[in-house]
């Protein structure tokens, strides 16, 4: 299950596991064909309408999006279902140990660096933005800190996991 957040409107979607192209969406069951056509644009047919979608700006780890379909744009945020869980116990947003490091969530290019070796960072300050599948990714702080060392430079490419920047 999903939660989806667009626009401050919060739909409820369940997948099917044996047909990929159904879904209930607030409990209503509906069909869809979404093609990925690339650089971050679909396809998307969803009782029997066309939508033209475009990824504009996506945050992996905060599971934030802005998108445009058929030409409007708009703000769209996701919770899977171990976000759903974590937030009903009442552990949503908390940690048992402080971050040391600062990861890629996915293989990528070092397009932009937020912040220096010994700065003083905010949780959800900005630190990385990452290209991505053609797309930019805006890499945050999980916590407040300071940052100890920086394992990359603008250009690079790194791999899933690689530590990119690490805290003190």
């Amino acid at each position: 299950m999903y939660q989806i957040k667009i626009q401050g409107k919060v739909y409820q979607i369940e997948l099917d596991d044996e047909q990929s192209n159904v879904a209930k969406v607030n409990g209503k069951s509906a069909t869809h064909d979404i093609k990925n056509l690339g650089n971050g644009m679909y396809s998307v047919i969803k009782e029997n309408k066309s939508y033209t979608v475009q990824v504009l700006k996506s945050n992996y780890e905060d599971k934030a999006f802005d998108i445009k379909v058929n030409g409007a744009k708009y703000k769209v945020k996701a919770k899977d279902r171990h976000d759903i869980i974590l937030k009903e116990l009442g552990l949503s947003g908390a940690s048992g140990t402080k971050t040391k490091d600062l990861k890629a969530p996915m293989p990528g290019k070092v397009l932009e660096l937020k912040a220096g070796l010994g700065d003083k960072i905010k949780e959800n300050e900005p630190l990385i933005i990452l290209e991505a599948m053609k797309m930019e990714n805006i890499l945050k702080a999980s916590a407040d800190g300071i940052i100890d060392a920086i394992e990359v430079k603008i250009g690079d490419s790194v791999e899933k996991n690689e530590v990119l920047i690490r805290f003190k």
